[in-house]
């Protein structure tokens, strides 16, 4: 079964770059731009301290909004990436976000990735898309990310690895999955998402079937450690809290 699920998500990740490229090229209005991927949305990261690029408004690349020291050491969610072609030279822009709202587009040697909070936030929001996929499918209403519920998450999260996994209860669910393989975090959320739908009268098989939870937030970290020993395999756990 491991096999089956590693074939489906190389599949996957090989397969919708090349389809979310071609699709979202046509859809850009910029002579500028000949690549658009995903490979680094959702990560978290901050603007490099007194960096002097500029932060551009829309795709065109000509209407400076604001220079990228004005954010220096904030931080920001990433989204889209953009390879574009000005004045002969090839760069990467990335769509940034304060607050859940879009600041701009800023080149991505401006923003310092935080790996380890990145993680969590793809696992967190890919999750929730992959659910909410399964819900609509299926006729019910979509639940709500809800960002105090991941704060919460991350706490119950901190320590996870010195003891022995929590029981789950309603609100509160804990998952561990171990490998020997390094898995980014949108390949865990489709792992992890593949085995709550085989599973029935469960707090996880309630976060797809049930109309009774209408938010939720998630928080996941890879360790070395599993109840407080280190071992020689990935151990990567996942917080879910639904109200």
């Amino acid at each position: 079964m491991k096999n089956i699920i590693m074939i489906v998500i190389l599949l996957l990740l090989t397969i919708t770059p090349s389809i979310t490229t071609n699709a979202n090229v046509k859809k850009v209005d910029s002579p500028s731009i000949y690549r658009v991927t995903e490979e680094t949305s959702d990560s978290i990261g901050i603007v490099v301290a007194n960096h002097n690029e500029n932060i551009y408004r829309d795709l065109t690349f000509k209407d400076v909004k604001q220079k990228a020291k004005s954010l220096s050491n904030q931080v920001i969610t990433v989204g889209t990436s953009y390879h574009v072609n000005i004045n002969s030279t090839q760069k990467i822009y990335q769509a940034i976000y304060q607050n859940h709202q879009l600041v701009g587009y800023l080149w991505h040697g401006a923003i310092q990735i935080n790996q380890k909070a990145s993680f969590s936030h793809q696992v967190a929001i890919n999750t929730v898309k992959n659910i909410n996929t399964y819900r609509r499918d299926n006729g019910l209403s979509p639940i709500r990310f809800d960002f105090s519920l991941e704060d919460d998450a991350k706490n119950k999260l901190n320590i996870i690895e010195q003891y022995i996994l929590p029981q789950n209860n309603t609100n509160i669910s804990y998952w561990l999955y171990q490998d020997d393989a390094d898995y980014q975090g949108t390949s865990l959320s489709w792992i992890m998402f593949s085995q709550f739908s085989k599973q029935s009268n469960t707090s996880f098989n309630n976060l797809i079937t049930s109309n009774n939870i209408s938010s939720i937030g998630i928080a996941a970290k890879k360790s070395p450690i599993y109840q407080g020993n280190a071992n020689n395999l990935n151990n990567y756990y996942v917080v879910i809290e639904a109200n």
